[in-house]
């Protein structure tokens, strides 16, 4: 039996149009979508490091349901990370 990647399609038919997947992806963008920057000391620039390790999966995600829907990545910002 040959092994079958995820695709973008796929994520798109889980995340959102799929009732349960829409829950889940909503869950995910309110625990991992919020501030990503901590202004301050040292320890805030850890933990904006931490939250840009979190967001780095949702991003995935929504970076492949877009794909479904034919949003080239190019056209998307490619610098979201940075502050304002």
């Amino acid at each position: 039996m040959t092994e079958r990647k995820a695709d973008p399609a796929m994520y798109a038919r889980v995340f959102e149009e799929n009732r349960e997947g829409q829950l889940v992806l909503e869950d995910l963008v309110q625990r991992f979508g919020g501030r990503l920057y901590v202004k301050g000391d040292h320890a805030a620039e850890r933990q904006t490091l931490v939250n840009l390790g979190r967001r780095e999966l949702l991003d995935h995600i929504l970076g492949q349901i877009n794909l479904a829907h034919g949003v080239d990545p190019s056209d998307e910002d490619t610098d979201s990370h940075t502050p304002a």
